[in-house]
């Protein structure tokens, strides 16, 4: 996939309902938005994607322990 400023929104937007899914790969979703992040360009981009980064990272925890890593909280 070719990630754009002009496609943020679409491929977030496609990030952010495939959430609640089941078999979705978390790991590979926070990546993406990583990627995403480093190609935003305006403020409001970087913000949208950190907001959903911030969410994606926390439901990394939901299943398999009761705290987030610590590699994951220090980023």
């Amino acid at each position: 996939m070719q990630y754009t400023p002009e496609s943020i929104f679409k491929h977030l937007r496609i990030i952010i309902e495939a959430r609640a899914k089941k078999n979705t790969n978390r790991m590979e979703q926070i990546q993406t938005m990583e990627k995403l992040l480093e190609i935003s360009q305006t403020p409001y981009q970087r913000i949208k994607v950190l907001l959903a980064l911030v969410s994606t990272r926390f439901d990394l925890t939901t299943g398999d322990s009761n705290y987030m890593s610590t590699e994951q909280w220090k980023k």
